[in-house]
C-alpha cells in the first residue's frame, strides 16, 4: 500500500515539477531576450546608422556625474553630426540643446543606454529653463 501511495504521488508531483521547471525556463529566456548585449559603434558608423537606431530620451550623465538630480530631467536626441576634420560628435537634444564631444570612442548602445566611454573633452549647451533661449 505503500509503494502505490508513493507511486501516485510521484505522479501528481511530477507534471507539477515539469511546470514549474517550464515557468522558470520561460522567465530566464525573458531575461536574457531583455538584456540584449551592447552594440559597438565608431562615431562615424553611429551617425550613419542613427536613424534606425531606436534611442529612447533619458537624463543626461557626465562622467559619471548627473546632470541636475538624477532623474529628474529628460533629455531626446533628435540629431547627430560628425565633423571628420575636427573629430567632434554633436547630439542635438530636443530642445534645441547639443552636447558636443571631441574625440569620442567607444559608443555603446543597449537598451537602457547610449554610452561614449572615452572622449577628450565634452561640452554641453544649453538654455537657463523657463527662460526665453539667447545665445
Amino acid at each position: 500500500m505503500s509503494l502505490l501511495i508513493v507511486i501516485i504521488i510521484g505522479i501528481l508531483i511530477l507534471p507539477v515539477t515539469f511546470i514549474l521547471s517550464k515557468n522558470n525556463e520561460n522567465k530566464t529566456l525573458k531575461i536574457k531576450h531583455e538584456l540584449k548585449p551592447k552594440l559597438e559603434l565608431s562615431s562615424i558608423d553611429f551617425v550613419k546608422k542613427f536613424e534606425t537606431l531606436k534611442i529612447s530620451g533619458s537624463t543626461l550623465r557626465f562622467w559619471g556625474n548627473w546632470f541636475g538630480k538624477p532623474m529628474d530631467n529628460y533629455h531626446e536626441i533628435k540629431m547627430v553630426e560628425f565633423k571628420n576634420e575636427t573629430k567632434e560628435l554633436a547630439l542635438i537634444l530636443g530642445e534645441m540643446e547639443k552636447v558636443r564631444i571631441w574625440n569620442p570612442s567607444n559608443v555603446q548602445i543597449s537598451q537602457k543606454e547610449l554610452r561614449i566611454e572615452k572622449a577628450d573633452k565634452i561640452l554641453f549647451e544649453w538654455y537657463h529653463y523657463g527662460k526665453d533661449k539667447t545665445k
